[in-house]
């Protein structure tokens, strides 16, 4: 959403990379989540979860 919608007035330009930073990482993690319950790591699933 943060590349395809305008950015609100109210918002700082610095918000923008810091949006696509933290959605990444999300993205990541919650891949990760899904990787480890695939291999039956449950304890590893719940704290990839957890970090996403």
């Amino acid at each position: 959403m943060t590349l395809f919608y305008p950015r609100p007035p109210i918002d700082h330009l610095l918000v923008t990379p810091m949006r696509l930073v933290f959605g990444t990482a999300m993205f990541c993690c919650i891949v990760l989540g899904f990787a480890a319950v695939r291999r039956r790591g449950i304890s590893r699933h719940r704290a990839w979860m957890a970090r996403g």
